[in-house]
């Protein structure tokens, strides 16, 4: 019965063509292409043995889908996601029921490919399946993996868009010579992925020693680059606080992208320090929501007493012992004094 019903259809399809063709040569010695020849005989005999039987030919659907779940955090930059890919399809049409049944052996070739911005580098594998003849709709049985890498200038938390793209192809009866089943449309299936949060800071001290007086302020320039891929508050915290200075930090600095901003620190010490050191933690976050953190980066900046109020001081001992020489002077002349008027 299959066969008698695949041979009957088939043969309708030949002779629709057939007779189309006949017509064309009874009728003209004109030199019209395709298009034209089949408009001609539309307006000669009122309608087209191609369209009516192209009416007839089944419509093939493919769907795409995939698990949200996989995106639904940012994706961390510069490595290999895979996403899996799941495809279905179908016949529809006035004999899709039928079709199906005596194309159950046969299958369309689904192609597919990927579109999306210069952030990411995308591939999908393989780039083809082949689907079975259904009139229901059916999961095709395909490894479909999609390949997502995202490269690190991708601004953070961005909404980056990823275009897969399939088509069906046509599919042709049993012998082969009239198409039975359409093409499909383009299926489209839009995947947006996040960025994640690349915190990355330089940072750059004018120096990392210098001899300061004792009872005035220092300031010690320091420059943070952020390298990162999104604007980042950098907080500032002194690690071994000094009794013998007083220090003043900046709480923190909200950086852009490329940019470089300069804070100051002011030291103040006291005398009675000879050479320290101080140790400065500098913790990266994302402006926006500080539990998306870097590496912190400690420096280093060592600070010695140059020793000017030291030599003030010894100047002023000096002055004391020649005033105490003086002093002694004066009064052993006043002894000296008495001892002489006492013999008088």
């Amino acid at each position: 019965m299959k066969s008698a019903l695949s041979i009957l259809l088939t043969l309708a399809f030949l002779v629709s063509i057939v007779s189309t063709i006949f017509i064309h040569d009874a009728k003209a010695d004109t030199t019209l292409d395709d298009l034209e020849i089949l408009d001609s005989l539309k307006d000669e005999i009122g309608l087209d043995g191609l369209d009516i039987f192209d009416s007839l030919k089944a419509e093939s659907t493919v769907e795409l889908d995939f698990s949200e779940s996989l995106v639904e955090n940012p994706l961390s930059l510069n490595e290999e996601h895979i996403i899996p890919i799941n495809i279905s399809y179908k016949i529809s049409g006035i004999f899709s029921d039928l079709f199906s049944k005596i194309l159950s052996k046969s299958t369309s070739t689904i192609d597919l490919s990927v579109e999306t911005n210069e952030y990411c580098t995308v591939s999908i594998s393989p780039e083809s399946v082949e689907a079975n003849i259904t009139s229901e709709a059916t999961k095709v049985d395909s490894n479909i993996k999609l390949s997502v890498k995202i490269n690190d200038d991708a601004t953070a938390l961005s909404d980056l868009k990823i275009t897969v793209k399939a088509k069906a192809a046509e599919v042709k009866g049993p012998l082969g010579l009239a198409s039975w089943v359409k093409e499909s449309d383009n299926a489209t299936l839009e995947i947006a992925v996040k960025p994640d949060y690349l915190a990355e800071i330089e940072v750059n001290p004018d120096f990392d020693f210098k001899e300061i007086p004792p009872f005035n302020i220092t300031k010690i320039p320091v420059n943070i680059t952020n390298n990162g891929n999104g604007k980042t508050k950098v907080v500032m915290e002194l690690l071994n606080a000094t009794e013998h200075f007083n220090i003043t930090i900046p709480g923190y600095l909200v950086i852009d992208v490329n940019e470089t901003k300069q804070f100051i620190i002011e030291v103040e010490p006291d005398n009675d320090f000879d050479q320290e050191t101080l140790k400065i933690n500098f913790a990266p976050s994302y402006y926006e929501d500080s539990s998306l953190t870097g590496s912190s980066i400690i420096e280093s900046i060592e600070l010695k007493n140059d020793g000017s109020y030291k030599e003030e001081d010894n100047g002023l001992e000096i002055d004391l012992g020649i005033v105490a020489i003086l002093i002694f002077a004066i009064v052993l002349l006043l002894v000296f004094i008495f001892i002489i008027i006492g013999r008088l």
